[in-house]
């Protein structure tokens, strides 16, 4: 399958599983910079008279640029979501996670919402690791793996009283 559109105008009551691997240009990431490897998506979809709940297990790779050091790295993505149908026009207006369908439609395109949940999966803070020492502001250096180059400049000997106090601590 090329596309994340559901068929379910033909599935009976019950449990439906799909397994597909996508590229990131099926979910509108084509031209984003971090997704570059195919999304694994594994989708449970429980049917029961007019309603449908699909839970959907992302998992793909993206490279990321680390937000202190600058260094690409790979970062995992292993994320479950859940979304709710229905064809039940009632419930239009009554939770705001029920997405209603037309009672003419035979599919559900899960595009938009693979992409939205990806994104979200993304980190806020982009780190190659909790202990990135990052770069140098002086001489540049990834501290990670050199040290710095930077000149030690003499302390102005007018703060030395003060300099005795941090030692007497």
């Amino acid at each position: 399958m090329d596309d994340l559109k559901l068929k379910i105008s033909h599935l009976s009551d019950g449990v439906h599983e799909f397994n597909l691997i996508v590229s990131p240009s099926v979910c509108g990431l084509k031209e984003h910079e971090y997704f570059h490897e195919p999304i694994y998506v594994n989708i449970y979809l429980q049917k029961f008279q007019q309603n449908f709940v699909i839970d959907v297990n992302l998992i793909t790779q993206v490279q990321l640029v680390c937000d202190r050091c600058l260094t690409k790295f790979n970062f995992p993505i292993n994320t479950r979501e859940r979304l709710t149908f229905s064809y039940d026009k009632e419930l239009a207006g009554t939770d705001d996670e029920i997405k209603v369908l037309d009672s003419k439609a035979y599919y559900v395109d899960l595009s938009e919402d693979v992409r939205d949940f990806l994104l979200l999966a993304l980190p806020s803070k982009m780190l190659c690791s909790e202990n990135c020492a990052g770069i140098c502001a002086g001489c540049g250096a990834d501290l990670n793996v050199e040290t710095c180059r930077c000149e030690k400049k003499t302390i102005d000997h007018r703060w030395d009283a003060l300099q005795v106090l941090l030692e007497n601590k």
